[in-house]
């Protein structure tokens, strides 16, 4: 009997558990054993082994130490309702006090003008000298205003109001103009256009004359886009400068420049520009 009983004991089948004992943790600290071996001994398959170590690495990580999000307040529910949900407040009991209501419907009106304001605009419109101070310094103190100085008779002015067009219809909350140049300044010379004017504040901040920092007559969209997104004018999701056009020029020291400019209803190198076409600050708003 008794060494039936002794025999019995090395035969003994160990009742099935997904919990390791104080021993097994003994010696998986001492790094006899694995957590694996641990429960693979106590008769647990290979998958239901590894579910279990796959979320004790979870655990690790606290991925299950997440509470539950707490009750949203009042004062988040009314914020991140809509005009039509804030009505449907209104029947809430929680929300009998009407001006805590009407505090949120108010502020809720002055987003939606605010972001209609941002998209009011999205094309060029034509100016005379007497808009000027409206429509330009003034309009700059909400939001960036382009103004083109044009020359129906020049190509170059012809591919800048294309250029405008694009920054218009994708960049809404950009305010785009154009004027003659002789209605805007008299006596505006021809080798200074197109001439692009930008406000902001009210105030002229920078001035693009001639296409010659675009790649002249090659210049294309993106072109235009970096150059008022390198200025704060717009925000673009170009990674950087766009790649000089095919045929473009490049100088010794690696900077690009323009082929032609304009002087005169006609293109000259840049090489052959004199002192006399260097730019006098021009701002048609000065005078008014």
């Amino acid at each position: 009997a008794e060494e039936s009983a002794m025999g019995d004991r090395g035969n003994k089948a160990y009742e099935f558990s997904g919990q390791t004992t104080e021993f097994d943790d003994i010696l998986m600290r001492k790094g006899i054993i694995t957590k694996e071996q641990a429960l693979l001994a106590k008769g647990m398959g290979v998958d239901q082994v590894a579910d279990i170590l796959v979320r004790d690495k979870l655990e690790d990580m606290g991925f299950f130490d997440q509470e539950p999000p707490p009750e949203p307040t009042k004062q988040d529910r009314a914020a991140e309702a809509s005009l039509a949900e804030l009505d449907e407040l209104e029947e809430d009991e929680d929300f009998d006090d009407e001006s805590f209501l009407a505090e949120y419907r108010e502020k809720r009106l002055a987003e939606m003008k605010a972001k209609q304001a941002t998209l009011r605009f999205g094309q060029v419109q034509d100016i005379q000298k007497s808009d000027w101070t409206r429509e330009v310094n003034e309009a700059s103190k909400e939001a960036w205003v382009l103004c083109h100085l044009y020359d129906d008779q020049l190509e170059a002015c012809g591919l800048m109001d294309n250029l405008l067009k694009d920054v218009a219809r994708r960049f809404r909350g950009v305010k785009c103009l154009r004027i003659k140049a002789t209605s805007a300044v008299e006596n505006f010379p021809d080798r200074n256009l197109p001439a692009l004017f930008i406000y902001h504040e009210g105030t002229l901040q920078h001035q693009l004359i001639t296409l010659a920092s675009l790649h002249g007559l090659r210049a294309r969209p993106q072109d235009l886009e970096w150059y008022l997104a390198e200025r704060g004018v717009l925000e673009s999701d170009m990674e950087g400068a766009p790649p000089v056009p095919e045929g473009f020029r490049v100088s010794r020291d690696g900077a690009a420049s323009a082929v032609r400019i304009p002087r005169n209803n006609q293109y000259v190198d840049e090489d052959e520009r004199g002192e006399e076409d260097v730019l006098d600050e021009y701002d048609p708003g000065a005078e008014d």
